[in-house]
């Protein structure tokens, strides 16, 4: 069963679009009012694949330490109409000015989704005024309006556009001009859920693989993990300055690029641990990849988990949303020019892979990913930008101290 979470109100326009069967899986559509609701709707072992309708229930359901063994995605915006439909509201009412426009969702798509944020002109992100939150428990329909109401009586903002808060009714009362925009196309909703089924479906194949985790620590590290919870202990096997152990293949979700594993929370907060997964069509296939793949968690730093699979494909770092996937044989290829220019064939083929997810980078971002020094991550860029790799954007945005701040893409 593939399960639909999201307002009432988008899942009605889901279920006119995808029904309540498609590729030989059962669609069930749960709603929630409040995005603490989530957590309940989740705690069902029938269900093999979640579809979030939005960004703001897929953030949530990631900050779950503990979260179903299913691959899970989220139907995107349709991006062009998203942006477009906000700047034909902005000349309909060009009487009034940016400062005094308010869009609820700007700081949520500045801290979850910046690669959305940055399409955004310099001058409106500066101008308009927006809902500012701490945590996402903060970020719900009830706080916004109190913010939209103090800012409108206040004579601050003359205009909201708002998607998250289902606050219509309360703003209509209020009197201020508003907008709902929850822009969904039928084509952006049917490629999300293909995009699900495939990894539904793929997940479902590496059921018949085998799992293997090696955790490189101290022997006191190692010694806690065996005498702890953290572990079933007839699986986990000591040998040198590694353990071994074994995990169920549906514990690994790998989704977009992304790998949670739950049961590796606890391990990677203790001291200086260095963890690889591995999966493979044999156990010793998989132990194999497992100690293989500790050796880019010593190059990204320690308390992270690289997974190895059979393809040799390398993701990691794991339970992050930095994570990135290159492949080892691309590490192979690679490295002699890589050698050449001065930069580790590791860092490099991760930034081309970021560069799939992002269109422009900065140094800032290009150092949060690599997890390197700035000053390191200057000098690969300036390198990069010297190969024809990489080229300067026109763009250049301010950082938080008024400098310019650097935009790299992919040369053309």
């Amino acid at each position: 069963m593939i399960a639909v979470i999201g307002s009432k109100s988008t899942n009605e326009i889901v279920k006119n679009m995808l029904g309540y069967s498609k590729k030989n899986y059962d669609i069930e559509y749960l709603d929630y009012v409040d995005t603490s609701e989530i957590r309940g709707l989740v705690d069902n072992e029938n269900i093999e694949g979640i579809l979030f309708c939005g960004l703001i229930g897929l953030k949530v359901y990631e900050e779950f330490d503990e979260r179903l063994s299913v691959p899970y995605d989220m139907i995107d915006s349709d991006f062009f109409n998203f942006i477009m439909s906000i700047f034909t509201i902005i000349l309909k009412h060009k009487s009034i000015g940016l400062n005094e426009m308010y869009f609820d969702h700007l700081h949520f798509l500045k801290t979850y989704s910046p690669e959305l944020y940055e399409l955004f002109p310099k001058d409106f992100i500066d101008s308009v005024q927006t809902y500012e939150f701490d945590s996402l428990d903060r970020y719900k329909s009830e706080f916004i309006y109190q913010d939209i109401k103090k800012k409108y009586e206040a004579g601050e903002i003359k205009l909201a556009v708002i998607t998250a808060a289902k606050i219509s009714e309360k703003l209509d009362d209020l009197g201020i001009v508003h907008f709902s925009n929850t822009l969904v196309s039928e084509d952006v909703v049917l490629s999300s859920y293909n995009r699900l089924i495939s990894d539904v479906n793929q997940h479902n194949e590496h059921m018949s693989d085998f799992c293997t985790v090696a955790v490189e620590a101290s022997d006191e590290v190692l010694d806690q993990i065996v005498s702890s919870k953290l572990l079933e202990k007839e699986f986990v096997r000591k040998h040198k300055n590694k353990l071994i152990f074994r995990l169920m293949p549906n514990e690994v979700v790998i989704h977009n690029d992304l790998v949670h594993v739950s049961k590796l929370n606890g391990i990677l907060k203790l001291d200086g641990v260095k963890v690889g997964i591995g999966i493979g069509s044999t156990e010793q296939g998989s132990e194999y990849n497992a100690k293989n793949s500790i050796k880019y968690s010593r190059t990204y730093n320690a308390n992270t988990a690289f997974l190895l699979t059979e393809d040799r494909h390398i993701y990691g770092p794991v339970n992050d949303d930095k994570c990135l996937k290159i492949n080892e044989y691309d590490i192979e290829s690679s490295y002699d020019y890589a050698r050449s220019i001065g930069v580790k064939t590791f860092n490099y083929l991760r930034i081309l892979s970021l560069y799939e997810k992002r269109k422009l980078l900065s140094t800032e971002e290009v150092c949060d990913y690599l997890n390197i020094a700035r000053r390191s991550g200057n000098r690969i860029l300036i390198i990069l930008e010297e190969q024809g790799v990489l080229e300067l954007s026109v763009e250049v945005g301010k950082n938080k101290v008024g400098r310019p701040s650097k935009k790299y893409r992919l040369a053309e």
